[in-house]
């Protein structure tokens, strides 16, 4: 349960502000929060190159 809760923790203190995602050493994406992500998928937007897409989804999915 704690790990589901994890991610609406991190939007609901970064709120209006910016978090930066990793995949180990390289940062992935540095997105503005806009809203609490507290359900089971939520939304980002912009400008992405498909191999970088495609590490960004691998690196947030979690079952």
């Amino acid at each position: 349960m704690a790990e589901e809760n994890k991610l609406k923790e991190i939007t609901e203190n970064h709120l209006d502000g910016q978090i930066h995602i990793y995949l180990g050493d390289e940062l992935l994406s540095s997105p503005h929060i806009k809203a609490v992500m507290d359900g089971e998928s939520f939304q980002f937007t912009g400008k992405y190159a498909e191999d970088k897409a495609e590490k960004f989804i691998e690196a947030v999915k979690y079952e």
